[in-house]
């Protein structure tokens, strides 16, 4: 597992120990501007897209779902405000569900 990995996941393990639907947005736009956690999304799409993570099927629906998100996140930017819109978009909509996905890579 990258060094990314393994430092996103700390920090969106902690975010989401947050109960309050308004502090946890408040402190997921703040650190999701950080490169790290982009960094991590990055990775965690990328290997999703090559389909490298076993999923069941109720996460395989959620992944078509948001499937655009995910696949232009895997691509990936260099822009940083583009870079800050799309990791914006994921902690609304992905990343609720995409804990669970992250458990499982570190279990593997």
């Amino acid at each position: 597992m990258s060094t990314n990995l393994r430092k996103g996941v700390s920090e969106l393990k902690g975010v989401f120990k947050i109960r309050n639907p308004t502090e946890r947005k408040i402190v997921l736009k703040h650190n999701l501007a950080r490169k790290v956690l982009y960094k991590c999304l990055r990775e965690i799409s990328k290997n999703i897209v090559n389909k490298r993570i076993p999923l069941n099927s109720k996460q395989k629906r959620k992944i078509n779902e948001n499937s655009r998100i995910i696949k232009r996140l895997a691509k990936g930017t260099k822009n940083k405000q583009s870079r800050r819109r799309l990791t914006q978009q994921v902690g609304g909509a992905i990343l609720p569900w995409l804990i669970p996905i992250i458990t499982t890579l570190l279990n593997l």
